[in-house]
């Protein structure tokens, strides 16, 4: 997509002007579980084909990861304030949005001074720091892999997936070290973005801006193949797309193999009644994350089905390539251009594109990038600043349940009679169904196949011509970084 140097720049200076004083109130769960939360660390080795990608949290041989996990504690008690029966004075207190220094750590420097995250950070979540799961027996209960979008942060769903939790999901948000702003551990270690991804950031953008780049021609062919050399030759963010992948695999293997070895683990707990594995896995993820959660989706034999909110393909492996696994994909004008479609290549062959039952696009009028994470629950003029849509922010919460909802329980678990009907019917003049069944008419139009990208790299216009010397500082500044995670793919 295009990235505006100047636009990020205005906009980082608006911002400072209009942040609103407003208290931030978070919505309650809706599910029948009281919830609980915990951070925890892992480790995994580091796979050879994923390129010299070493940060401060990585080495030859091992990365260093943190997640941030929801999960049911016990059925909600009407009669007790605490919410669990007979069990209300064991829970201890609620995490807060941002814990003492969390903020400082995690969101871009300076973005913290301003009212609204120190209103986050005094916000209280409705899951139980720490908390033990009382009714295990009751499960069991099937994870979804979380992953933000590229300088984001852990906890940029928190209202999404602890809502998830509620309904007896265990949701796991994961910091990919090095690609978020900030990361903090359980001890306390913070490990900032690294200086190479903010320089792929800066190619990805650049190469994907410019008129004359194959990417955004007019013509679906040379398109076809831009879009398949650009993933060939790994530029821009594409280079981290398996590290992604490789990440969030690990992480559903960690889990196991925890709850194998330890079983009074709070994992051997919760997936102790499916001896000790995992019973049902969705990857999910926005943006970057979302390109990523379902190459995962699609690799682990363990998933079910995936969802990816307005996120671009990103590998080769779901280029011109049916998925393995359904997918629910949200588009917005980030992915949806005026003549094209930005994944219009990817999550099916070309020769069928539009065909597959499994892969649902959506479209949900009036909403944007940003409208998919937490912006939407604070002050309208803070949600506008970055790039907000004109939708209500409650009912972008109450729609993103029902997709969600019922696309996991019916489509990933195969319990339960939704379809898209179900939530269009729910919210009319909402939504609608990206049709791409105009690439396959054009390969059956095609007097021959689209030629494959050959072994040179074609002629992308390099990002140096179209960016600034200097931008990778400039994207470090507190509000022009955040901006680049919510309008960058």
């Amino acid at each position: 997509m295009k990235f505006n140097i100047l636009g990020v720049f205005l906009l980082s200076t608006a911002v400072s002007f209009v942040w609103s004083q407003e208290a931030v109130q978070l919505p309650e769960t809706e599910g029948p579980y009281v919830t609980g939360v915990n951070d925890f660390e892992f480790t995994r080795p580091v796979d050879p084909q994923e390129g010299d990608l070493t940060d401060s949290g990585t080495d030859s041989q091992t990365r260093r990861l943190m997640a941030r996990v929801w999960y049911p504690i016990c059925r909600k008690d009407p009669m007790n304030e605490e919410g669990c029966s007979d069990a209300g004075s064991a829970l201890g207190r609620r995490r807060l949005y941002f814990e003492v220094g969390e903020a400082e750590a995690t969101v871009p420097a300076g973005l913290n001074a301003f009212s609204y995250f120190q209103n986050l950070s005094a916000a209280e979540t409705q899951s139980y720091l720490d908390a033990a799961p009382l009714l295990v027996e009751q499960g069991p209960f099937p994870v979804l892999i979380y992953s933000t979008g590229a300088t984001g942060w852990v906890s940029s769903n928190t209202v999404l997936l602890q809502e998830l939790a509620s309904h007896g999901m265990i949701a796991v948000s994961l910091a990919h070290t090095g690609g978020l702003t900030g990361v903090q551990f359980p001890n306390g270690d913070v490990i900032p973005i690294d200086d190479d991804y903010v320089e792929a950031l800066q190619e990805n953008n650049g190469l994907r801006s410019t008129d004359t780049a194959p990417m955004n021609s007019s013509d679906l062919g040379v398109r076809f193949e831009g879009e398949k050399q650009f993933l060939q030759d790994g530029r821009g963010l594409a280079k981290y797309n398996l590290q992604w992948v490789n990440d969030e695999i690990a992480l559903a293997n960690y889990m196991e193999e925890t709850a194998r070895t330890n079983s009074s683990s709070l994992f051997g707990q919760l997936l102790g009644s499916n001896n000790n594995s995992i019973s049902s896995l969705v990857y999910i993820g926005g943006s970057f994350g979302g390109g990523a959660a379902a190459v995962a989706a699609h690799k682990d034999p363990r998933a079910n089905c995936a969802i990816n909110m307005d996120g671009v393909g990103q590998s080769l492996d779901v280029f011109d390539a049916s998925l393995r696994v359904p997918l629910l994909l949200f588009v917005t004008s980030t992915t949806l251009k005026g003549n094209y479609f930005e994944n219009e290549f990817f999550y099916e062959p070309v020769q069928s594109m539009g065909s597959d039952p499994k892969i649902f696009r959506i479209k949900i009028s009036e909403m944007t990038h940003t409208d998919f994470y937490d912006v939407i629950y604070g002050p309208e003029d803070v949600r506008q600043a970055f790039g907000g849509g004109t939708l209500d922010g409650m009912l972008i919460h109450d729609m993103l349940q029902s997709y969600f909802l019922g696309f996991i329980t019916t489509t990933c678990l195969g319990d339960g009679n939704w379809t898209l009907e179900t939530t269009f019917q729910q919210f009319p003049n909402t939504a609608e169904v990206v049709d791409v069944s105009y690439v396959s008419e054009w390969w059956a139009a095609s007097e021959s196949p689209p030629p494959a990208a050959g072994p040179t790299s074609m002629s992308l216009e390099d990002s140096s011509a179209t960016t600034p010397t200097g931008i990778i500082s400039s994207l470090l500044t507190a509000t022009s970084l955040l901006a680049a995670l919510l309008t960058w793919e």
